[in-house]
């Protein structure tokens, strides 16, 4: 058997100039030229496959339902039930990008509450830029304020909590989300996404 070694393969009457493609030891480059059907792409991409900055290369979701972890009331941040995303980042320094979907009632009138992500035991709002958080000055992505209604009514509140991790490293965390007030809160519905950006 023998090898048939060249630097370029074009046609009988192309241009070397132009050949659609390219050796060079036993690498083969593709030229603009090269036209590929796309009912003849098949398989699955190699782990070695970068794609593009700003492509989404993965997914994760939860949704959570009940009370905080400690109970219905929290003076420092405590774990929604539920509302956690364990996921393991593609590529370190990528970006996750959060977002959840808040549904509760507080059941006192003129109170706050908070809420932010954190990824594993690092609150993301006001971790370091260089550690992978968003460097804020508060410790929370969220901060809502009740007002109106008399002393026994249960007061909706509900909006996104949305914020960015860059990834440190492609290990397995939980990625989840974090609430505390002071007074009590009956219900949560919590949706929960996660989409990690090629950088």
């Amino acid at each position: 058997m023998g090898t048939l070694k060249v630097d370029k393969v074009t046609g009988r009457l192309g241009s070397t100039a132009s050949a659609p493609i390219t050796l060079s030891g036993d690498t083969a480059t593709l030229g603009s030229g090269v036209t590929i059907p796309a009912a003849g792409i098949t398989g699955t991409l190699g782990s070695g496959v970068v794609f593009p900055a700003g492509h989404m290369v993965g997914f994760g979701k939860a949704v959570g339902t009940g009370n905080p972890s400690g109970g219905n009331s929290a003076t420092s941040y405590e774990q929604m039930d539920n509302a956690i995303i364990t996921y393991s980042p593609k590529v370190t320094g990528n970006i996750l990008l959060f977002n959840a979907s808040i549904s509760c009632y507080l059941d006192t009138r003129s109170t706050d509450a908070y809420f932010t992500w954190y990824a594993g035991s690092a609150n993301i709002a006001d971790t370091a830029t260089g550690s992978g958080g968003m460097g804020l000055s508060r410790d929370n992505l969220v901060h809502v304020h009740e007002y109106g209604g008399s002393a026994n009514d249960d007061f909706p509140i509900g909006g996104d909590v949305t914020g960015w991790w860059t990834a440190q490293n492609t290990n397995s965390t939980a990625f989840s989300v974090y609430w505390k007030s002071a007074v009590a809160t009956n219900y949560h519905v919590i949706v929960c996404t996660l989409m990690e950006i090629q950088q």
